[in-house]
């Protein structure tokens, strides 16, 4: 079985977690560690949420501040 795409492992992790004012990358991190402990998730995971929302594929919630 081949391993899945980052895309999908960051739509996995933030379907899973269900966080109303979206999921961090350290909770999706934890999250993909136990669910996927074979997997490493390293700077290409980071890179995969940039291009997702460059792309339009994800949307990234601006938090508070100022």
């Amino acid at each position: 079985m081949s391993k899945p795409s980052n895309y999908d492992l960051i739509k996995e992790a933030i379907l899973a977690l269900k966080e109303r004012s979206g999921s961090s990358p350290a909770a999706m991190k934890a999250y993909l560690g136990k669910q996927h402990p074979t997997i490493t998730i390293d700077h290409r995971f980071l890179t995969a949420l940039k291009s997702g929302v460059a792309a339009g594929k994800l949307i990234k919630v601006k938090r508070g501040g100022g």
